[in-house]
Formats: C-alpha cells, structure tokens, sequence
C-alpha cells in the first residue's frame, strides 16, 4: 500500500477559505465539513483570514488588496443580475 500525498498551494487555501464563508449560513453539516476544511487549510499555512489585524492586509499591494475585498464581499451577497426581476410566461389565452 503506497501512501499518495497531495501538495496544496495557496490558491487551495483561498478556495477553502470562501466555501467556509459561502456555508456560514449552511446546514450543520455542510457548515461544519466546509469550515474545518478552511480551518486545517489555515492552520496548515499558519494564516487566518477571519482575524487579520487591522494594520496587517492579507496582500501588500492595496488595489489587489481592495480587489480581494470586494470580490470576497461579491462573492458572499450572491446575487443574480436577474434578482429583481420577476419572469413569467405571457397569458395564454
């Protein structure tokens, strides 16, 4: 039996990060499973992207910075361009 070992990079870390975000509101389960996952990602890269200090960015270019903020927050209010819209079928008649 051969033990497979699967390297990870930061890119891994950030996508674990927002599916723990994105299942904050999730059932228990899914909750729990994505939000440890983000955990043990973070422990692994012994980086915390819930509690930065306010003086610490998570990037020290501030436009990619503010780009990551955004698209984070983006990501988290998940809304449709077709949100406000109500769509249905003309009458019949």
């Amino acid at each position: 039996m051969t033990l497979a070992k699967e390297q990870f990079d930061r890119l891994d870390f950030l996508h674990a990060w927002l599916e723990g975000q994105e299942y904050k509101k999730a059932h228990e389960d899914l909750r729990n499973y994505y939000g440890q996952a983000a955990t043990a990602f973070g422990l692994a890269f012994k980086f915390d992207l819930d509690h930065l200090a306010p003086e610490v960015d998570a990037f020290p270019d501030t436009a990619l910075n503010d780009t990551f903020r955004q698209t984070v927050q983006a990501r988290q209010a998940s809304v449709s361009p077709f949100s406000y819209y109500i769509l249905s079928p003309l009458s019949i008649k």
